[in-house]
């Protein structure tokens, strides 16, 4: 996070997880936690960190607001080159009874420089929970992925108020005890997602208008071909 040696919060990452690339070459940060000094308990990360192609600080970096809170493995461009981040809310336990507790229901918008455009509580429709993997196909349509109530969330064109949710096979029947958790999400040539489902070890498959096509399990001819899976990508054929 820079040539420092103190514990500076505005200058250092703590958790790096998932990271993007921005028209201009530069590398986009999601931060797990709040830096802090070894041993000390870090809540809910709320920096976005972006470094130039050459790796040095982005001027101006990190940039705060928008209700980043403890991002894991979500974060993508838009069209537009807007970032969006899920906010899955990696926290220290203690961290759960602070006024900084993460709700780990929410993403956060970012313009192409930096400024915050979603709220401080981040965006919230479309019955976000506990989101890991995002992403979005050329349309700008953005899919999200709920850990917390094997769902995902459509934002069609990243209009948030458009927001609805898709729940996949398999999904828990009681509030808190997901049976899927989906996690990765990446996109073929027809703009269809394919999220890998973490806990059931399958892989889910749905269209640019929200309908689940299938759900692809994780054996094939007797044998274990899937086993929690977490990230996935698709080629240039798709």
């Amino acid at each position: 996070g820079g040539f420092y040696s103190d514990q500076a919060q505005n200058r250092l990452l703590n958790g790096p997880a998932n990271l993007t690339l921005d028209k201009q070459g530069s590398v986009w940060v999601a931060n797990t936690y709040i830096p802090e000094p070894p041993g000390d308990t870090a809540c809910a990360g709320n920096p976005m960190s972006r470094f130039t192609p050459s790796g040095a600080v982005y001027p101006g970096s990190p940039y705060f607001g928008g209700g980043v809170s403890g991002a894991g493995y979500g974060i993508t461009f838009d069209p537009d080159n807007n970032l969006w981040q899920a906010n899955f809310g990696f926290q220290d336990p203690p961290c759960a009874s602070t006024p900084e507790a993460a709700t780990s229901d929410s993403v956060s918008l970012f313009s192409p420089n930096g400024t915050a455009l979603s709220p401080s509580t981040g965006y919230t429709s479309g019955d976000i929970s506990w989101p890991q993997g995002v992403v979005s196909d050329h349309l700008g349509n953005i899919f999200v992925a709920n850990c917390g109530n094997d769902s995902i969330t459509e934002i069609p064109r990243g209009d948030t108020d458009r927001a609805f949710n898709i729940k996949l096979k398999g999904a828990s029947q009681t509030p808190d005890d997901p049976q899927v958790k989906p996690f990765g999400i990446a996109l073929d040539l027809s703009g269809n997602a394919w999220i890998t489902d973490n806990f059931n070890n399958t892989v889910s498959i749905i269209s640019p208008a929200g309908h689940l096509i299938s759900t692809l399990p994780g054996t094939y001819l007797g044998k274990k071909v899937l086993t929690h899976p977490v990230g996935n990508a698709a080629d240039s054929k798709g």
